[in-house]
């Protein structure tokens, strides 16, 4: 496949950017909405608190399936799909007519965020080939991700006071629908070339270490965004392993 230009490599890094920004948002930006979503549903604290576990946990989960998931069919394949069911699962959550209803929707929402981050990063790595441009879209990469943690309380209290609870999840659609049409005109679709290096299984351990860290620390909302974040770490450092291995044996 021919080399981007430098244009479009930009308009690659901000689609993904927004797709990374929506689910760090939603990772924290729930938490301002909690006293009013108590009072809709006449909920208890500890049915809350399922509210936000759901939508981790999940991630933490499917993060390196995800990924490999994308090795095997696509990386655009798979980030527009993880787009389509992370705006669905939005818009079922801005409907829900009980708490149930609402951490089902947040589970799927999560499926669809588990399949944004790590093949986002994916897709930078594979666009920006020189050593000094990558680094650059790997720092504002990670430079949104910890923007939007940050700013999901304050966006969070300006919805929940001017329109209500509902409208925390509302925002997100229009942003999925428009990462999925920008997706499919300008992020190159660089199937595999061979069979990937390493099954869903083989992370099961750091699958599992990221759960550990999500239980142990439940209680806490902010504890819960960064042992996301360090599951996200280790899926991402799985990836760059993975992309790395598949280089020295081509």
């Amino acid at each position: 496949m021919p080399e981007l230009s430098d244009k479009r490599k930009r308009l690659v890094l901000v689609i993904c950017c927004m797709s990374l920004f929506i689910v760090g948002v939603d990772v924290t930006i729930v938490n301002v909405a909690l006293p009013s979503i108590q009072h809709s549903f006449h909920a208890t604290v500890s049915d809350l608190q399922w509210t936000i576990d759901a939508y981790s946990l999940v991630i933490a989960c499917l993060l390196m399936l995800s990924g490999s998931l994308a090795d095997r069919f696509g990386r655009r394949r798979v980030f527009q799909i993880g787009l389509i069911i992370f705006s669905l699962g939005s818009l079922l959550c801005s409907v829900a007519p009980g708490l149930g209803w609402l951490v089902a929707s947040r589970g799927l929402q999560a499926i669809g965020g588990s399949m944004l981050n790590p093949v986002a990063l994916s897709i930078i790595f594979n666009t920006f080939t020189d050593h000094t441009s990558r680094a650059r879209a790997m720092g504002v990469w990670g430079s949104v991700f910890g923007l939007s943690l940050a700013l999901g309380p304050v966006l969070g209290g300006v919805l929940v006071s001017g329109i209500g609870w509902r409208a925390i999840f509302w925002i997100n659609v229009p942003v999925g629908l428009t990462a999925i049409v920008l997706t499919g005109i300008f992020v190159p679709d660089r199937s595999p070339t061979g069979p990937p290096t390493r099954p869903p299984w083989s992370s099961a351990g750091d699958r599992g270490s990221g759960l550990s860290h999500l239980r142990h620390h439940r209680r806490s909302s902010t504890r819960v965004a960064f042992a996301l974040d360090v599951g996200a770490l280790r899926a991402q450092c799985g990836d760059l392993r993975g992309a790395r291995a598949s280089r020295v044996t081509s």
